[in-house]
């Protein structure tokens, strides 16, 4: 699938890396977000209140493509640029495993169980089988007696109650 949004796209990933670096991982992960979202748009963004329309992009990513197609730079990558020099690799490897088009959301994804599965009822659960093997009971040192008889014979105050 072709991005439809390549500038776009790179200015964003290039504000993640900068944010990345400055150590603000938050809004570093928000740019790096918008353009993952925005190389896999099937169409061309024309304006910030489009891209603002979908699902994780946020008014200052909406400004941001507002600024870039009416000026075709953002002033706040610029001073970005400025203060801590460019983010993007020259190696074309590192470009590589910076692709954008592959780095979509790499949270791992939660297992969906039922709550049956979960609780253990009817055969095989969350953890496999619900019931625990049972130890061999050795019948000759068994004592079959109740707790009550065991805590009189041991503890002679407790028949005082």
């Amino acid at each position: 699938k072709t991005n439809l949004n390549p500038e776009l796209t790179g200015v964003f990933t290039e504000l993640a890396a900068l944010m990345f670096r400055k150590r603000e991982v938050f809004r570093g992960a928000a740019f790096r977000r918008v353009a993952s979202i925005l190389a896999r748009l099937d169409y061309k963004i024309t304006s910030g209140k489009q891209a603002q329309r979908l699902s994780g992009v946020g008014a200052c990513s909406a400004s941001c493509i507002d600024e870039y197609l009416r000026k075709g730079n953002v002033s706040r990558l610029e001073a970005l640029r400025e203060e801590l020099g460019n983010a993007l690799p020259s190696s074309p490897t590192m470009l590589n495993r910076m692709n954008i088009s592959e780095a979509t959301d790499r949270r791992p994804r939660m297992r969906t169980v039922s709550a049956e599965a979960f609780v253990g009822g009817g055969g095989e659960g969350l953890f496999g089988s619900t019931r625990l093997p049972r130890s061999p009971v050795d019948e000759s040192t068994s004592d079959h007696r109740s707790l009550s008889e065991k805590t009189t014979e041991t503890d002679p105050d407790a028949s005082l109650g």
